[in-house]
């Protein structure tokens, strides 16, 4: 076996060696949400600025938590306006404006109630309730 083989060989197995001491880390859980009720005052605290809570927000007076979605509605997250609110009009009119994030629905269209219905779905299938929200 020549030289430059007798090394390669050494490399790789050294790498090897190495790749195998040095294991990546697992991510550490996220953390789960109290079930419980919510006030907004409450909610605020939730909105993924703290990576140590998990991430709630309401629709129709209903808590979810939001956690796993954390690339979504973490604060970086498309939809971080949502996070640690009550984001029911916001979603009804798919609205990231924060000045919508609010449980008021006195004046939605009722194409606009069809779509709120239809967000009420997706959170209920795709995340825990973890509560109801207290006005």
């Amino acid at each position: 076996m020549s030289l430059a083989k007798r090394l390669a060989d050494g490399i790789e197995q050294g790498i090897r060696s190495l790749l195998g001491i040095v294991k990546p880390e697992a991510p550490p859980p996220l953390p789960k949400a109290e079930r419980r009720d919510y006030t907004l005052e409450e909610l605020k605290s939730y909105d993924g600025s703290d990576p140590h809570k998990p991430i709630l927000l309401a629709v129709q007076g209903r808590v979810f938590d939001v956690t796993r979605g954390r690339a979504f509605y973490g604060p970086e997250g498309m939809y971080g306006v949502f996070a640690g609110k009550d984001c029911t009009r916001a979603l009804a009119k798919f609205s990231t404006d924060p000045a919508d994030c609010t449980g008021d629905i006195s004046d939605l269209t009722p194409a606009e109630l069809e779509k709120l219905e239809d967000w009420l779905d997706t959170f209920s299938t795709k995340y825990d309730e973890v509560g109801a929200l207290i006005r």
